[in-house]
């Protein structure tokens, strides 16, 4: 289940639970209004005062309104009340967020589901696919993202990144699988920019030379394996679960083909 889904789960069930409170205070209201009526009816000082002060003409009337009519008004106004609260909380616009808005804009140089030979027709370079995946990852997407230098009129057909995004089997399948992602770009060298506590290692895998780099973010340590070929920036990243290991990523960085 997506972090999308389960965003649009808490909402609702936060506007159910807001209803029901909207309605078991009306309920109260409801109860208040009858207990007022009943008290009404059995005053005998409020009977006579209303039949001595009134005009005659108004005696058979303004008892039956001011016992019956007021009370019922209440209760229709209580119950108008619950109604519009109750639309206004499923009818906000910006209660539930609406998927549209998170989806990323092709004029903004996002893009999603995209395929290879799509992304390829995209890029400068040649988009390459490892062709061994481990097992316990499964395929998500291709993403593209245009340059940062792109002109505007450019975004909606041009990218500079191309990310392969993986998931790993998640352990409660009312969670979110770990990522793996597969980055190559013209543009971002994951090398650069690491934080002081970053462990960095040149390794070879298969016939590559690699830099290994692990470091903590958010709490999650994320292993990431590191070169540049022609001109392009490879990286695969990784938070790695029970059933992914460094060997599985290794082998899937050496089953990249080559230039």
């Amino acid at each position: 289940m997506s972090r999308f889904t389960l965003l649009l789960l808490s909402s609702a069930l936060m506007l159910v639970i807001a209803a029901c409170d909207t309605n078991g205070d009306d309920d109260a209201v409801d109860d208040l209004a009858d207990d007022t009526t009943e008290m009404q009816a059995d005053d005998p000082i409020n009977g006579e005062d209303d039949i001595v002060t009134e005009p005659e003409e108004d005696d058979a009337v303004e008892p039956e309104d001011d016992i019956a009519t007021e009370p019922a008004d209440d209760d229709e106004m209580a119950m108008d009340d619950a109604a519009i609260d109750d639309e206004a909380a499923f009818d906000d616009e910006e209660a539930v967020p609406d998927p549209d808005d998170l989806e990323p804009d092709p004029t903004e140089g996002m893009f999603f589901d995209l395929t290879v030979e799509e992304a390829n027709e995209m890029t400068e370079f040649e988009v390459r696919e490892p062709e061994h995946v481990p097992e316990g990852l499964e395929f998500q997407t291709i993403m593209g993202m245009a340059s940062m230098e792109a002109a505007e009129e450019d975004m909606g057909d041009e990218a500079a990144t191309i990310t392969f995004a993986y998931q790993q089997a998640p352990e409660d399948e009312m969670q979110q699988g770990l990522p793996v992602e597969f980055m190559q770009s013209t543009e971002i060298d994951m090398s650069q920019g690491l934080g002081p506590d970053a462990e960095a290692e040149d390794i070879t895998v298969g016939d590559r030379e690699v830099t290994r780099i692990s470091m903590m973010a958010n709490g999650d340590e994320i292993h990431a394996w590191v070169w540049e070929e022609d001109g392009v920036y490879f990286s695969l990243a990784a938070i790695l679960g029970e059933d992914v290991t460094e060997d599985d990523m290794e082998e899937m960085i050496a089953s990249v083909p080559g230039a």
